[in-house]
């Protein structure tokens, strides 16, 4: 699959490796020292802790999930993103729809490809300042 050569391709190939399940490729979208928050605003580092925090989602049955850039912000080798997504999935008997909106931090690496430093795909809750 791709690699993400400008900020703004980083969301496109999430969304692919994400459709093809493999959690390899999605944990290759970070840097080793990457922090990846959770729905309670906890903090995951690294691949073993954001890969937990991934797999999770991919075990949704049938899940079903869609991201698309909403703005970015960008400098040489800094940018801000922020996303719109959606998963939807689960059974007849427990059937999940979440959405939200992302806030993330890539950085260009030396071989020209970007990389997460800070995946916050809750955003920030309103009042939360820290």
């Amino acid at each position: 699959m791709d690699t993400a050569l400008n900020p703004q391709q980083i969301h496109k190939v999430f969304g692919e490796y994400f459709a093809a399940a493999d959690i390899d490729g999605l944990l290759s979208l970070y840097r080793p020292d990457a922090i990846f928050t959770d729905p309670t605003g906890r903090q995951h580092v690294g691949d073993a802790a954001i890969g937990a925090q991934l797999q999770s989602l991919l075990d949704i049955p049938n899940v079903r999930f869609e991201l698309r850039t909403t703005h970015s912000f960008i400098t040489d080798r800094v940018a801000l993103l922020h996303g719109a997504w959606e998963i939807r999935g689960g059974d007849a008997e427990n059937e999940i729809a979440m959405s939200g909106t992302s806030i993330e931090v890539v950085e260009k690496q030396p071989d020209g490809t970007w990389l997460y430093v800070v995946d916050n795909p809750f955003g920030i809750a309103s009042g939360d300042a820290s």
